[in-house]
């Protein structure tokens, strides 16, 4: 397997990179949560139901965006690769 030299210098690709991961977790995360609060019933006054939606989102997004990072640099190397 060849090894591949990554420039660590070169934060504008991983911070753009990292922008867009973060957008589609931001809206698939915006996606799930309204498609669970129109399957839902009428929330209740409970506060842990209450706390276990916010971090339901909060795990949806996290999750998201490392996989949405991990596919789109992914993507960059084999370009990257073809490109050389």
């Amino acid at each position: 397997m060849p090894e591949v030299v990554i420039d660590l210098r070169d934060r504008r690709g991983r911070l753009i990179r990292f922008a867009i991961a973060v957008a589609i977790g931001t809206v698939v995360t915006m996606v799930a949560m309204n498609l669970i609060a129109m399957a839902s019933i009428s929330p209740n006054s409970d506060p842990v139901g209450g706390s276990s939606v916010i971090l339901l989102a909060i795990g949806i997004f996290v999750t998201t965006s490392a996989a949405s990072l991990t596919a789109i640099s992914a993507l960059a190397r084999k370009f990257a690769r073809r490109a050389a």
